[in-house]
């Protein structure tokens, strides 16, 4: 008796824009979950200015988000994963 199923069939079909969407919405994850624990954790610490020390700057860089500090750069680091 031969296999049920077919080699080589379509096991799901999945359209391009729920694609497009999961994989914006998971980037735009990794910067935020990185924002949110720079911000609760070391918010003083990603604001300082490296020259002139706490500037009037409110909102922190990029680079100052995800950069060296441990947990920001750890979530932003699996999100950026799971988004390849």
């Amino acid at each position: 008796m031969g296999p049920k199923f077919k080699d080589g069939g379509v096991v799901v079909a999945l359209s391009g824009r729920w694609i497009s969407w999961t994989h914006t919405v998971v980037a735009y994850a990794a910067f935020l979950g990185a924002l949110l624990c720079g911000l609760y954790l070391h918010y003083h610490k990603i604001v300082e200015n490296e020259y002139y020390g706490y500037p009037q700057e409110w909102f922190p860089s990029v680079s100052a988000t995800i950069g060296d500090r441990y947990p920001e750069r750890s979530i932003f680091q699996l999100f950026i994963a799971i988004t390849s």
